[in-house]
C-alpha cells in the first residue's frame, strides 16, 4: 500500500484521448462522458474494457494475524480516465481514437466536475500496474477478523481504485474519480464549461 503514497500528481502531461468530434463538443459546450465500474466491466474491448475493475484481493496484516479478503467496491464512483505523459500516437490508435486534449490544471478540472455532480468526495491518482490485483495493508492489532463488515473494503483506503493488471501498463493511466451517495451503472454525459479553462487543444 505504501507504493500509493506519492501518486496523486502526474509525472507528465495529463492527456485525454478521444475522437475529434467529442473533443470539439467539449471545447464548445463542456460536454464530457464519465464512466462507471459496471460500464468498464461490460465493454468487450481489450483497451477500453476491464472485467476486473472494482474487484481485488486485499491482505490485512497485524502483529498476530493475516486476512485475505476478495472485495468489490467503487460502484458509487464516476471515472474519467486519462494518459500520463507525452501523447503517444500508438496508444491513441489502439484505443480507436484520433485526437486528444491536455488537462493542464488537474485540481481545477476535478473541482469543476465535482460541482456539476454535487460530489463531496473526489480523488485522483496515477495507476499502479501489477501481475495481480492484490493490495497489502497494515491494520490495528485489535481488528476483529471474525466480523464481516464494510471496514474490510476500507483497509487500504482509496488505493484499491488505482491498481490495474500489467497488461494495461502501456495505458499509463491517470484517473479521476468522483464519489456519490448511491451506486451508478451507466456512463453519464455532463456539461461542464467551467472546466474548459483548465484544458487546451493539442
Amino acid at each position: 500500500e505504501e507504493e500509493f503514497s506519492d501518486l496523486v500528481n502526474p509525472k507528465g502531461k495529463v492527456v485525454k484521448m478521444s475522437k475529434s468530434r467529442y473533443i470539439d463538443d467539449f471545447f464548445r459546450t463542456g460536454a464530457i462522458q464519465l464512466g462507471t465500474i459496471k460500464y468498464y466491466q461490460s465493454i468487450d474491448d481489450p483497451e477500453q474494457g476491464d472485467s476486473s475493475e472494482g474487484s481485488m484481493l486485499i491482505v490485512g496484516k497485524n502483529d498476530f494475524e493475516t486476512a485475505f479478503v476478495q472485495i468489490e467496491s467503487g460502484y458509487n464512483n464516476y471515472a474519467f480516465c486519462c494518459y500520463d505523459g507525452e501523447p503517444n500516437p500508438e496508444v491513441i490508435k489502439r484505443f480507436g481514437y484520433n485526437d486528444y486534449f491536455i488537462i493542464h490544471d488537474v485540481e481545477g478540472f476535478m473541482y469543476e466536475v465535482s460541482k456539476v455532480l454535487n460530489s463531496n468526495l473526489s480523488f485522483r491518482s496515477r495507476c499502479i500496474y501489477k501481475r495481480d490485483k492484490v493490495i497489502v495493508g497494515k491494520i490495528s492489532n485489535n481488528f476483529n477478523f471474525n466480523i464481516m463488515s464494510n471496514k474490510l473494503a476500507q483497509l487500504v483506503g482509496m488505493a484499491k481504485y488505482f491498481i490495474k493488471k500489467n497488461n494495461y501498463r502501456h495505458q499509463n493511466e491517470y484517473r479521476f474519480l468522483w464519489g456519490l451517495e448511491f451506486d451508478v451503472t451507466q456512463p453519464l454525459i455532463i456539461k461542464c464549461p467551467e472546466a474548459i479553462k483548465y484544458c487546451k487543444r493539442r
